[in-house]
């Protein structure tokens, strides 16, 4: 049995529209969506792809996403 990444994903609900963030427990990178589509597919990726693999996503070192 594979074993399993563990992510924590924050969704504001009182935000204009979707608004998510996602980030490995094991890793300081803080990726971002606009689209719950964009969500999906980051979580659907293989962990040995690059999370650049979604070009309208974006990454920043640790702390909370604006």
């Amino acid at each position: 049995m594979d074993e399993a990444d563990l992510y924590l994903v924050r969704v504001w609900h009182e935000a204009p529209g979707f608004r998510a963030s996602v980030r490995r427990v094991d890793d300081e990178r803080v990726h971002l969506f606009g689209d719950a589509e964009q969500l999906v597919r980051f979580l659907a990726l293989p962990v040995s792809d690059p999370p650049s693999a979604l070009s309208p996503t974006h990454s920043q070192p640790g702390g909370n996403p604006p």
